[in-house]
């Protein structure tokens, strides 16, 4: 049986990060979807099916919020997986307010990216 492409979506305000991240995804045979604003974001959640998040909480602020507020009912529905993708280091409290289910830094290495993504998913 031919395994589904999964969707990642792409959170971020900055256009070369979620284009670097967008090709590294793509890739490694993911569809990718991807806004910059929570407006995108929130139509973009409830209009595909998306298996995960890979959100920047930094980049995005107030729109961060209004976006998690806006999709969770989506997110716990869809069993929507988030990963919090930051430069900036998360401990497990924020985590928990986001109900993220992973956080991995913005520069890490693609491969673990990659990886950190496949443990994620495999745990749905």
């Amino acid at each position: 049986m031919l395994k589904m492409k999964q969707t990642i979506f792409v959170f971020d305000s900055y256009e070369d990060d979620r284009r670097l991240v967008k090709r590294i995804l793509e890739k490694n045979n993911f569809i990718v979807e991807d806004a910059a604003s929570s407006d995108d974001a929130v139509k973009l959640v409830k209009s595909k099916k998306i298996d995960l998040v890979l959100l920047d909480p930094e980049t995005l602020q107030i729109d961060c919020d209004q976006f998690l507020a806006l999709t969770m009912q989506e997110r716990h529905k869809q069993k929507i997986s988030l990963i919090i993708y930051s430069s900036k280091s998360y401990n497990d409290e924020e985590l928990n307010l986001y109900k993220a289910d992973g956080y991995i830094n913005k520069y890490s290495d693609p491969c673990e990216l990659i990886n950190k993504i496949n443990l994620v998913l495999s745990g749905k």
